[in-house]
């Protein structure tokens, strides 16, 4: 958990908990650059597999954050793209919204002009990344084979 704590030039920005519910204390211009490495984004329609990639972006704070985000590849020049997060908010995305393609690794970079918090999920499907609720597995049965019966 975090939380913002606005005061004068010198007091401190963000108060932290960690797993053990110790708070920490982090001095201001902390959690303005984010490093979330090792995103994958995979497709294969012939089987109808395919990853997706989830960004969290939190602002705990009393001030609107825009977020520069810089996609960075192996084997290509990075790419960028660009978030608001309203604040006291969050704001969820997808790599369908960044300049990625198929079958691609791929690490991203947030930089911002307010802390903000960003979580990374990967996730999968076997739909094609259609989720749908008359989404059907390339075998033409439920997204996540059959459902067991009722008694």
């Amino acid at each position: 958990a975090a939380g913002y704590f606005p005061g004068g030039p010198n007091a401190p920005a963000i108060a932290a908990c960690d797993r053990d519910s110790s708070v920490t204390i982090a001095p201001r211009g902390a959690f303005t650059t984010n490093y979330l490495p090792d995103f994958e984004y995979r497709s294969d329609s012939a089987l109808g597999f395919a990853t997706s990639n989830h960004l969290v972006v939190f602002n705990p704070g009393s001030r609107d954050a825009s977020v520069a985000i810089q996609i960075l590849f192996e084997d290509k020049p990075p790419r960028t793209a660009a978030v608001r997060v309203p604040a006291s908010s969050s704001v969820e995305m997808d790599h369908r919204k960044w300049p990625v393609d198929a079958n691609t690794r791929f690490g991203l970079v947030l930089t911002s002009d307010e802390p903000v918090i960003a979580q990374a999920t990967i996730g999968w499907s076997n739909t094609f990344n259609n989720y749908s609720d008359t989404a059907r597995a390339r075998d033409g049965g439920p997204p996540r084979g059959p459902r067991p019966r009722r008694r």
